[in-house]
């Protein structure tokens, strides 16, 4: 589904990404994880179709992906901080702007909405603005505008910073869903609980990835040698 050559990408010149070569299958259920300043969120945004100007290949769905505006209809992303991607006030204008886009009939869009409000247990928020919420229900905000799209893949960057427990837990029985469903999950933590959920783990290190492992391989060891416990 996903294959990155040879990929690197700077900024006036300082490499942000490094000769990045990985392959993600249709279903895969990855976690990249690294240390701050890894260059994690560097690549979610390359995977999403965010940054352009990078060198090297990025091939979906086997065809090398030569506009990005492919992935924008793809891929949807979450980021850490839910504001950044914020583009109403209202929580339901939010949630609908993707939705507007697609000719959907103002009942058949409210349905979604509502939908997706009480599967995420906030349908309470609905007519609230979102500079009026705690972290965490904007997070949750943010999460709806994204799983209303219904993408191939999802890229979730640290989504769980601001949650309590209870909302941690709603969160990740919706992402295992997602995988049921056979969608691609492309999951950023720092959290050793969520590592644990992935089939596969990019470690990355000085803005590349150092280690390829399947969840059985990824010991204690491996996890103090790179620092992430």
């Amino acid at each position: 589904m996903i294959k990155l050559e040879n990929v690197s990408y700077s900024i006036e010149n300082e490499k942000i990404l490094k000769n990045i070569n990985i392959e993600i299958k249709k279903g895969d259920y990855i976690s990249i994880v690294g240390l701050n300043g890894s260059g994690k969120s560097q690549l979610a945004l390359l995977l999403a179709g965010v940054i352009s100007n990078y060198e090297g290949n990025y091939f979906y769905n086997n065809e090398l992906v030569k506009s990005n505006y492919i992935l924008g209809k793809k891929c949807g992303i979450v980021f850490q901080r839910p504001e950044n991607q914020f583009v109403s006030s209202i929580v339901k204008n939010d949630i609908a702007f993707g939705l507007e886009n697609l000719n959907i009939s103002q009942q058949k869009m409210e349905g979604k909405i509502n939908k997706i409000l009480e599967k995420l247990n906030i349908l309470k928020l609905k007519e609230k603005n979102v500079n009026n919420l705690s972290g965490g229900e904007r997070q949750l905000v943010a999460l709806a505008s994204i799983l209303i799209m219904d993408f191939d893949f999802y890229i979730f960057d640290e989504i769980t910073s601001m949650l309590d427990e209870k909302y941690f837990k709603i969160v990740f029985s919706i992402i295992k869903k997602l995988k049921e469903e056979g969608k691609t999950i492309i999951y950023i933590t720092h959290n050793l609980k969520e590592i644990r959920f992935a089939e596969k783990v990019f470690i990355m290190k000085d803005n590349t990835i150092i280690e390829s492992l399947n969840k059985e391989q990824l010991t204690n060891d491996i996890l103090k040698k790179y620092q992430l416990i």
